[in-house]
């Protein structure tokens, strides 16, 4: 039963992944075998959330960007795709205090 549900070598997009929620799931993600691609706003971010995502596991990405600005998010589906080759999972996380 625990194949069915697996998230081992998925794709999972997360954004707010710097933030306590998407933070959380990401490492979640992670730490279940996910190759995960954080979203964070800052680009003081990235090398943190990185670098935490690498001590867990898997090949993760991470990438600054505003989700609300949708050249951005494009740009950075074309780096994902180009690198992974699909998406499997997107949790939109970010979002106000």
């Amino acid at each position: 039963m625990n194949e069915l549900f697996s998230i081992e070598g998925k794709i999972a997009v997360i954004s707010g992944a710097a933030g306590v929620l998407g933070g959380t799931l990401a490492r979640h993600f992670a730490s279940q075998g996910a190759n995960v691609v954080a979203l964070v706003h800052k680009e003081e971010q990235v090398v943190p959330v990185l670098e935490t995502m690498k001590s867990i596991g898997g090949d993760p990405a991470c990438f600054a960007c505003n989700v609300m600005d949708v050249e951005a998010m494009k740009a950075i589906a074309v780096s994902v795709l180009d690198r992974y080759g699909r998406i499997d999972a997107l949790l939109n996380i970010a979002g106000g205090q």
